[in-house]
Parts: structure tokens; C-alpha cells; sequence
């Protein structure tokens, strides 16, 4: 009785809170936002649960060891703990999902069927202009970063295939390999 009064709460608490915490703070492609954002809804909802089951096995696991007041104590600080833990992750999947202060704007996309590979466009720009680059190589949906440059608008960007290479005005990205070369930055 006791692995099911407090182990299992944990362990489904603490995967909840991984899973939650992965889930937002991955750089998922641009298509899959909903499912990020359902994803983490579910996993909190999950630590929530867990949470609750996890305090009520402290309760019932000190009942019959501890006095009353120190029962109590215990429970209120296990209470605090994870609530505290619960809204501190509520907190960074918040941020995570939103894209922290200045969320990137997904402009466009230019496919590269034949090598597998996707290169995403965001408009970062706050007073100046500003183009951030991702690309995705393979089945996965997770996003790596090419770079971040200033002084370009999103929409004036050209990416065109020279061969192997996606070229732009910033970088080359050679397709089979997903090497990045920076020009003139």
C-alpha cells in the first residue's frame, strides 16, 4: 500500500512536470503549435492531479506514525513544495509556449523535397528590422536554428537551391549534411 500512497504519485507527478516542461520549451515546428500547447494542458492537468494524489498519500501514509500537529506540518509544507514546483512549471510552459517576451512571427517556409528538408522563416523584429532562419532536416518536428539577422525583413527574404546549398543573402545551408555556413555575418 504505501508504493501507491506516495512512490507512484511521485513518479506520475514528476513525469507529468517532464513531460509538460518538454513539450513547451521544445522548438517545435510552426504547424504543430496546437498540439504543443494541448500537449502541455494535458500534462499540467496531470501534475494537478498527481499532486493532489501525491498530498493526500502524505496524509494518509503519516497517519497512524506522526501526532497530529506534526501530520500537519508535514502535509502543509509537502502542500507548499508542490504547489510551489506545480506553479513555477505552470509559469515556464507559459513562457515557453508563448516564445518569452518577443515571440518570433512565423512568415514562410521553402521546401527542399528531395533532401528531406524545411527551411522555416520568422519575423523577429521589434523597432528595426529583423529575420531569424530554422530549418528542419528529416521526419522529426523539432527546429534548428540557422541564425538571427538583423537589418532584413522577413518578406524580403530569397532562398533559392544552387546544387547542394540553400542559399540566402546571410547564410548557406547545404542540404544532404544540414551544414550552415554564415556569409558576411
Amino acid at each position: 500500500m504505501p508504493a501507491t500512497r506516495i512512490a507512484l504519485p511521485l513518479i506520475v507527478f514528476v513525469a507529468a512536470i517532464g513531460i509538460a516542461l518538454a513539450a513547451s520549451l521544445l522548438p517545435f515546428i510552426p504547424t504543430w503549435h496546437t498540439f504543443q500547447v494541448v500537449t502541455t494542458m494535458f500534462a499540467l492537468a496531470a501534475g494537478l492531479a498527481a499532486a493532489v494524489w501525491l498530498i493526500r498519500g502524505v496524509w494518509l501514509q503519516t497517519g497512524e506514525r506522526l501526532t497530529q500537529g506534526f501530520r500537519l506540518v508535514l502535509a502543509m509544507a509537502a502542500s507548499f513544495l508542490i504547489g510551489a514546483s506545480l506553479l513555477f512549471v505552470c509559469f515556464l510552459s507559459l513562457v515557453g509556449l508563448n516564445g518569452f517576451l518577443f515571440p518570433p512571427i512565423y512568415s514562410h517556409q521553402v521546401d527542399f523535397p528531395a533532401y528531406e528538408t524545411t527551411i522555416y522563416v520568422f519575423d523577429t523584429s521589434f523597432l528595426d528590422p529583423s529575420t531569424s532562419f530554422s530549418y528542419r532536416k528529416g521526419w522529426l518536428p523539432f527546429l534548428h536554428e540557422i541564425g538571427n539577422f538583423g537589418g532584413v525583413s522577413a518578406s524580403d527574404v530569397q532562398i533559392v537551391q544552387e546544387g547542394e546549398w540553400a542559399v540566402a543573402d546571410f547564410f548557406k545551408l547545404h542540404l544532404p549534411t544540414a551544414a550552415v555556413e554564415r556569409l558576411g555575418y
